[in-house]
């Protein structure tokens, strides 16, 4: 288990100013988290914000066919009668 490190030693808040640091530090919470957990789904509330001390992440990425820029332009362009 990784022992919890004070926010100010996470390189998330680096330059940032202390009374945010201090503001933030309020609100936050260290947990563990067991491996092969999911965290979070794409398209839920984004209701956290999630800074990573130890071990690793994994993204699952769905892929979509890709679309020409000009072939979604033609498709959601708005006339103005001009």
């Amino acid at each position: 288990m990784t022992e919890a490190l004070p926010l100010t030693a996470h390189p998330f808040v680096r330059g940032m100013a202390a009374n945010h640091i201090d503001r933030l530090s309020r609100v936050t919470r260290y947990i563990t988290v067991p491996a092969r957990r999911r965290i979070f789904d794409e398209g839920g509330t984004a209701d956290r914000c999630w800074l990573i001390v130890a071990g690793q992440v994994a993204l699952l990425v769905v892929a979509v066919p890709a679309v020409p820029v000009d072939a979604w332009r033609d498709n959601h362009a708005t006339h103005t009668g001009v």
